[in-house]
């Protein structure tokens, strides 16, 4: 019985971890884009960014890399990953 307890702990203890790992990686992410991907503003005619910050209501902060300007408020739709994989297709 005391084995089982301490199996079941163990259990419960990676499922805890896991979960807090997660939870902190949705902070940094929001639907598959990342904070410091490499992205195209397609929007502002394709340019080059990095995104440098997500805010609380999933609006992207980027990094113009022409600039090194900060633009905040962007939507996920307005920025395409210069890397990733949709299937077979990747880039």
């Amino acid at each position: 019985m005391k084995n089982i307890k301490s199996a079941s702990l163990l259990v419960l203890s990676l499922v805890l971890a896991s979960a807090a790992y997660s939870k902190e990686s949705a902070v940094n992410c929001y639907l598959g884009a990342c904070v410091g991907d490499q992205a195209v503003n397609l929007l502002r005619e394709n340019r080059e960014v990095t995104i440098a910050g997500i805010d609380a209501y999933n609006k992207f902060v980027l990094r113009f890399t022409d600039t090194g300007q900060l633009g905040g408020n962007w939507d996920r739709a307005d920025i395409a990953l210069k890397s990733g994989c949709i299937v077979d297709l990747c880039v």
